[in-house]
């Protein structure tokens, strides 16, 4: 993956989902962006109301629109 800024990738990448996107796509993308040295990625899914962040340690936070379902994975 390259990156236009000359100092490196960066800290923080925040994806979109759009009706087309396919999970297992937008999931390698994220580990492409974790791989590259990205320090978090965040999936932003507007049809579900949702939001995934993704974290070079290997931790992943999931939260909904109302937050009942906030959890954090390992």
């Amino acid at each position: 993956m390259v990156f236009a800024n000359e100092k490196g990738p960066p800290e923080l990448v925040i994806e979109v989902r759009s009706p087309s996107d396919r999970w297992g796509q937008l999931f390698t993308k994220v580990g492409e962006y974790l791989a590259a040295g990205v320090l978090a990625v965040v999936v932003v899914d507007p049809n579900t109301e949702t939001v995934s962040v993704y974290r070079d340690s290997g931790q992943q936070i999931f939260t909904t629109a109302d937050e009942s379902s906030r959890r954090r994975t390992n």
